[in-house]
């Protein structure tokens, strides 16, 4: 559940950024990071958080995900959010 897919999205990834509440579950439940990030350093939490998906967020934030995570260039999931 955690390999990349494409040029840089874990599946989780891409679950949070499609809002895909279901998919984040189940991908959480077998194991997937919860603050596993791509290339660039963006996590799961970030991803929802840039494109306002607030049930996916629940999900990560209740799995785990950190907030004060941030990417390559120091932006934390409340600068994705903004």
């Amino acid at each position: 559940p955690n390999a990349f897919e494409g040029i840089r999205e874990t599946p989780l990834m891409r679950a949070a950024s499609n809002d895909r509440v279901a998919a984040a579950r189940q991908l959480l439940a077998a194991g997937a990071r919860v603050n596993g990030a791509d290339r660039t350093g963006l996590s799961p939490l970030m991803a929802a958080a840039d494109r306002g998906h607030t049930a996916v967020l629940e999900v990560l934030l209740a799995a785990g995900a950190d907030v004060n995570l941030g990417d390559y260039g120091g932006a934390t999931s409340l600068y994705w959010a903004c």
